[in-house]
Parts: C-alpha cells; structure tokens; sequence
C-alpha cells in the first residue's frame, strides 16, 4: 500500500505547485464541476465514515472522564468547522469569490490564509500517509477527491497574487503536504487518534469546500456542472463499493 500512498501524496504537490498551469482550471465550469466532486466525496464517504468512527471513539474513551462526550467524532468535526470557519472569516480574503474580478488585486496579502491552509493541508497529507493502516479503501480514491477539492482552493488562492503564489505559496503548501504524508508514513498510532484527526479535518473540508468552491457555483452560475461533477463522482464511488463488496463476498 505504502506506493498507492506514495503515488496519493504526489498528486496532491503537484496540485499545490502546478495548479497555475493547469488551464483547464481557469474555467469556471470546470471548477463547479470540481466543487461538485468534493461534495459528494463528503457526503457519499467521508460523512458515513465519521459515524462509524464514532463508534471506534466510544470504545476507546468508554464512560470515564469522556464518557459524557456522547458523539465525539461529530464533536471534533464541529471543532474543526469552527476553527476554519473563524480563520475564513477573519481573513476576509474569501469575498474575492462574490466580487469582480477587477477588484480582487485590492485585497489584501492572503498570507494568514495560507498560513492556515498549509496546516490543513498537512492533515490532509497525514491522513494520506496514515490511512492505508486504518482504512479498507485505497487511498488514492481519497487523495484523488482531495486533489480535485484542492485545486479549486488553490486557484482562489493564487488568484490573489498568481506570482506570488508561483514563487513561495505553492511549494510552501506542497511542503506542508508532503511534510504530513510523511509524519503520518513514519508513525502508527491508535485507531481511536487516527478517528479524532480524520474527525477534525472533515469539519475543515466541509467549510474550506463552502468557503472556496461552493462560491464559486453561485457566482458562476454553474449550478448544472456543479450537479454533472456531484452525480458522476457519487456513481464512481457506488460502483466501486458494489464491486468491493461482491469481491469481499466472493
């Protein structure tokens, strides 16, 4: 597993350093498309993964000091939501997304952005590194929603400052991914931390996915791309869940 891994993280840097050059992207039919994809990642794998890590919390946590914790997985979550939904909101550098394009030069240096980003960011190539320990499902499915999640992020960001961007917040991005791929290769920690970690990023994605891509649906009006990518991305993982399940059960 550790090369599928390996082949995930790649991915992901490459989405931080390259995405100026990825055209295609500049189009906002493409990335509706791509806010439809993380969407249905977070409903149709990440969401139902979260409840039945809520399950792995309460056995580990039991009934002690925690144990008035009902739903821990969900309350780390909301942790994470928060935290991002605050640093968004400080930064106030999301409002490019609902503005002419001609203003966006006059906000100002997305650098706290970035700077919160890139700790997200190395979750999520903690997670990358860490999975394939904890989890049945490839982690290429989940570095591939990741990336097409991240390449809507990054475009905003680069947005901002595109030169920038080239020069210093790609590759400190990309850094922060591969530095959490490889924290998360070199360690093996309980189920139970490994549940609270995935728990806190998927209140980050939630609100990151609204913040910097489901914004971008509306002020494109891309509504019907956004439900194209939903769809098609929600049949690939019920397809594959059908075959995995007939291959278990063979």
């Amino acid at each position: 597993m550790t090369y599928l891994s390996l082949a995930g993280v790649s991915l992901l840097v490459f989405v931080d350093i390259f995405v100026g050059r990825l055209r295609f992207i500049h189009s906002a039919s493409w990335r509706c498309v791509g806010a439809g994809v993380a969407v249905s990642y977070v409903f149709l794998d990440i969401l139902p993964h979260l409840s039945s890590y809520q399950y792995t919390l309460r056995e580990a946590l039991g009934t002690g000091f925690s144990g008035f914790l009902e739903h821990h997985s969900y309350l780390f979550a909301l942790i994470g939501f928060l935290i991002y939904f605050g640093l968004a909101h400080e930064t106030k550098n999301t409002e490019a997304l609902s503005i002419s394009s001609a203003r966006q030069d006059k906000l100002r240096s997305p650098n706290a952005l970035v700077g919160a980003l890139a700790v997200y960011y190395f979750l999520i190539g903690y997670l990358v590194g860490e999975q394939p320990a904890h989890r049945y499902e490839p982690v290429v499915i989940f570095a591939v929603a990741m990336s097409i999640h991240m390449v809507g992020v990054n475009h905003t960001i680069r947005t901002f400052e595109p030169e920038r961007y080239d020069r210093l917040f790609g590759y400190v991005l990309g850094g922060m991914t591969l530095a959490g791929w490889l924290l998360g290769a070199v360690t093996d920690v309980p189920d139970f931390l490994f549940a609270l970690v995935f728990s806190f990023v998927v209140g980050a994605i939630m609100i990151v996915a609204f913040v910097f891509e489901l914004r971008v649906v509306n002020a494109a009006a891309g509504y019907r791309q956004f439900v194209v990518g939903s769809l098609g991305f929600s049949a690939l993982l019920l397809i594959y869940e059908k075959l995995s399940n007939t291959s278990l059960a063979a």
